[in-house]
């Protein structure tokens, strides 16, 4: 009699006699409580508009039933195969932000790089002095 599937629905399969807030399943007549089958929060109002209801044990759903659950399971397998793709591109994108990060950190804070590119910013103003006084002189180009 301790079975909680063989109590001729009188009492939820947990066992507890608290009577509140329950209801009956319209298959098995089996009583549960709302919290024990997922209703946590049904009013007896709501659960009096639900009309007919299915506990756990005798609900089917629609979309998988004997004839397709093959085809759901390697469904659900594809869909966990995705999941663990998406998880490793992220960790890739991850990945490649860190080190695209540490690069950028090394070249502006390297002294190597900062003479370089203070050496081509003079070059470059001094082309550009060149090239007025070119304008100025057109000979001026003319070696010595």
């Amino acid at each position: 009699d301790s079975d909680p599937a063989n109590n001729n629905g009188k009492q939820c399969p947990c066992q507890q006699n608290d009577k509140s807030n329950t209801i009956v399943c319209a298959k098995c007549s089996q009583q549960w409580h709302t919290k024990c089958c997922n209703l946590s929060g049904a009013t007896p109002s709501v659960i009096g508009k639900m009309g007919t209801w299915e506990c756990p044990r005798c609900f089917k759903s629609p979309y998988v039933d004997d004839s397709n659950l093959d085809q759901f399971q390697k469904f659900i397998g594809k869909m966990a195969d995705l999941e663990k793709c998406n998880e490793e591109l992220n960790d890739s994108v991850t990945s490649i932000q860190f080190f695209n990060q540490h690069i950028r950190h090394l070249l502006l804070n390297d002294t190597k790089y900062k003479a370089q590119t203070s050496k081509i910013d003079s070059l470059c103003s001094n082309m550009e002095a060149i090239k007025k006084t070119d304008r100025r002189n057109p000979r001026s180009y003319m070696f010595r």
